[in-house]
């Protein structure tokens, strides 16, 4: 895996990412001010992506997607860490161990929506 084009691909996620609320919301949208402000989150949280072991098969998802490998690509100072997994083309919302590996939460989608889920 390039980690370098992957950091390309995620600053072009988060720069052409648009807030579209679907018909399925659960509660109110979120205001512009929100949405930017979760934005900047994301940005602040981004690290230099690199190769982490999940702790366990990310049940909720396919299993044979959480094969990897995974990359670790933000952390948010809460415990809480988005992964990027090369096989599923996806990303996913991890609770970041103290041994450093990453024990997902069954979240996953594109990088803006599962930073947003945390």
């Amino acid at each position: 895996m390039d980690t370098r084009a992957l950091a390309v691909r995620i600053a072009h996620e988060i720069d052409e990412y648009r807030y579209e609320p679907g018909p399925g919301l659960l509660g109110r949208p979120w205001n512009s001010e929100r949405v930017q402000s979760e934005l900047e989150a994301l940005r602040a949280a981004l690290v230099s992506p690199m190769a982490v072991r999940l702790s366990a098969p990310d049940t909720a998802a396919d299993p044979s997607a959480s094969r990897g490998p995974h990359f670790l690509v933000a952390r948010d100072g809460a415990g809480n860490g988005v992964f990027y997994d090369q096989d599923a083309d996806e990303f996913g919302l991890a609770h970041v161990r103290s041994d450093g590996a990453l024990e997902p939460l069954g979240v996953r989608g594109d990088l803006v929506g599962v930073f947003m889920a945390r």
